[in-house]
């Protein structure tokens, strides 16, 4: 269902409340430079629109936000490891006779596997049955959400690197994980969510597997191009440069501390967008990618989001909630053209 939010700066706003909206974010204004057809068949307004795929790569990302932006210890509080079943741990009916049969205890041949849990907790107490050392591994989860030891593993080293990576230990210190920010121009609403944001600086987190084995930098710079990251860069610059009108407008959402907004007011435009980049598979490592503002290629992407920003008014003027459709004229390749798509 989705949830329009107001014009603002919210903080500690729940991820899926922030995706419940339909303002356009980066990933919507890139999708319309490719296709109108494709942003809406996966946009609110499509009936049918595919449903989200929870994936591993969605779990270990959130997981990682979590330790790496808000601490070790919130990660904790959120996750955990959960404990491998004991061997002697007895959890069939089989294994349950098995187990009455050694100690010499007798049982009906009705009996019901609840009954042979009720014969174990009375007449051998010291036995281990599955069931209650499963509510009781449940028990002292409670709301956290179970992770795998090796991610574990993985995120607890990531975390005890950014401590030691000289230019991103106070990274994330100081500032606020997760802020949302909504914003209208000319009747089209935004929407952006910063990783982690300071006075001075704007922090969006990056998981790179880099299974191919590349020199880190230059694997990092292909996810750039490859996943579009100079949307998100230049789209969220244009969400920083809305935090001060936003603040001076009163229109500022949940627990934030007023000295905080009063330094970003005062940063203004004296900040740097950073995207760190992780590598989750071999060793651990990290580095920081400065998206500068006013270069070429922050213009380039600018002109690109103007573009699908002209898209969205056109196809929404056109067709309304209505299925957008877009058709692909005749397309008469040259033999040339035709030779090099073959077998470049």
């Amino acid at each position: 269902m989705a949830i329009l939010h107001e014009d603002g700066i919210y903080f500690g706003m729940p991820e899926a409340e922030y995706l419940a909206d339909p303002a356009l974010g980066s990933s919507d204004l890139k999708t319309l430079a490719r296709s109108a057809a494709d942003y809406w068949w996966f946009s609110p307004m499509n009936p049918d629109r595919p449903a989200d795929k929870d994936t591993d790569g969605k779990a270990f990302g959130s997981a990682l936000h979590k330790a790496l932006l808000e601490g070790v210890s919130a990660y904790a509080a959120s996750y955990y490891v959960p404990e491998e079943r004991p061997e002697a741990c007895v959890q069939t009916v089989e294994q349950m006779k098995a187990v009455l049969e050694g100690a010499g205890i007798k049982y009906k041949s009705s009996f019901k596997r609840a009954d042979f849990i009720a014969i174990i907790r009375e007449k051998a107490p010291d036995v281990l049955i599955y069931d209650d050392w499963f509510a009781a591994m449940t028990a002292e989860a409670g709301d956290r959400t179970p992770i795998k030891p090796e991610w574990d593993r993985a995120i607890r080293l990531m975390s005890a690197i950014i401590v030691r990576h000289p230019q991103l230990q106070n990274a994330f210190v100081g500032g606020a994980p997760e802020v949302s920010v909504f914003w209208t121009v000319d009747g089209v609403r935004f929407r952006a969510r910063f990783d982690y944001l300071k006075p001075h600086g704007v922090f969006d987190l990056k998981s790179i597997s880099n299974w191919r084995a590349r020199l880190f930098r230059d694997a990092c710079v292909q996810d750039m191009r490859y996943y579009g990251y100079g949307y998100q860069a230049a789209h969220y610059m244009d969400a920083r440069a809305q935090l001060v009108r936003l603040i001076k407008e009163g229109r500022v959402f949940g627990d934030v501390n007023a000295g905080f907004l009063a330094e970003i007011e005062k940063a203004g435009d004296a900040y740097e967008f950073v995207f760190v980049f992780m590598q989750t598979i071999g060793s651990p490592r990290a580095l920081p990618i400065r998206f500068p503002q006013g270069t070429t290629v922050h213009g380039k992407f600018q002109q690109e989001i103007e573009q699908s920003v002209a898209v969205y008014r056109d196809y929404r003027e056109r067709f309304g909630d209505g299925m957008w459709v877009e058709v692909d004229e005749l397309w008469r390749p040259s033999d040339e053209e035709l030779a090099a798509l073959m077998w470049s």
